[in-house]
């Protein structure tokens, strides 16, 4: 578990943000602050940037899949099953 958190890093990083790696929940791109879960997606649908949308939505999807395999695996090992 304590590195689950690592699902949630993307190589991409966030649109006009490549350094910022974890983005659920990400910082905005026009305040900086945390607000959003999928950041990347919710701000290009936001902003209509749909291209960018497009683009970031598998991406989204494979981290909160690994994400939810982990925790899969974690309460595997907790219920013995």
């Amino acid at each position: 578990m304590q590195s689950i958190d690592q699902t949630l890093t993307p190589d991409a990083g966030l649109p006009r943000r490549t350094w910022f790696k974890k983005s659920h929940p990400g910082a905005g791109h026009v305040d900086g602050i945390w607000h959003q879960d999928a950041t990347c997606c919710a701000e290009g649908i936001e902003q209509e940037r749909f291209d960018e949308a497009a683009r970031f939505i598998p991406l989204t999807a494979d981290a909160l899949n690994a994400y939810s395999d982990r925790l899969d695996q974690a309460t595997g090992v907790l219920t013995g099953a």
